[in-house]
């Protein structure tokens, strides 16, 4: 028996969780949904259909989601603070020991 008050339903979250970009809004995805229809050419369900069978878990709406032409993330990309330091370094210092170089000809 399944204990379905711990299952997260595909409803509680926004849709471009779904593929991966959840900075994407649901009607962000119904707006590149509909435009690649119509670049396509296709005349199938209506984009609000594809993504209600999407967040139902239809694995035809998922693949079509997941090849949708999307706009470029506008999330903020989480960074580690780096310090900078005020050394210079020299270009082509001798960080690396040299490596020994065998003549192939020698005998």
């Amino acid at each position: 028996m399944m204990n379905h008050s711990i299952l997260a339903t595909d409803t509680d979250r926004n849709a471009g969780s779904l593929i991966g970009r959840p900075d994407l809004s649901d009607d962000a995805l119904v707006a590149a949904i509909a435009e690649t229809q119509a670049l396509l050419g296709l005349t199938g369900a209506s984009p609000e259909a594809t993504l209600a069978a999407a967040r139902a878990g239809d694995a035809a709406a998922l693949n079509t989601m997941k090849s949708l032409m999307l706009p470029p993330p506008v999330a903020r990309l989480q960074m580690p603070v780096q310090v900078l330091k005020a050394e210079r370094r020299a270009i082509g210092s001798a960080v690396l020991s040299p490596v020994p170089v065998r003549d192939r000809h020698a005998a």
